[in-house]
């Protein structure tokens, strides 16, 4: 496994390599997927949280 002090070094080593326009992309898809995951959690929570607010204020 590697720790996470190695994988900053790989990155670097890669970013160094890398063009700009390469890495570009790279971190805009790392971005992406971060936001997307935050966002299906949060999502998650909100109709969680909604349906169990709905079931206590029902009247049966």
């Amino acid at each position: 496994m590697y720790r996470p002090y190695q994988i900053l070094r790989v990155f670097h080593f890669r970013m160094k390599s890398l063009s700009l326009l390469e890495f570009v992309p790279f971190s805009f898809c790392i971005v992406v997927t971060g936001h997307i995951s935050a966002l299906v959690h949060h999502l998650k929570l909100v109709l969680d949280g909604s349906v169990s607010y709905f079931f206590s204020n029902m009247d049966i």
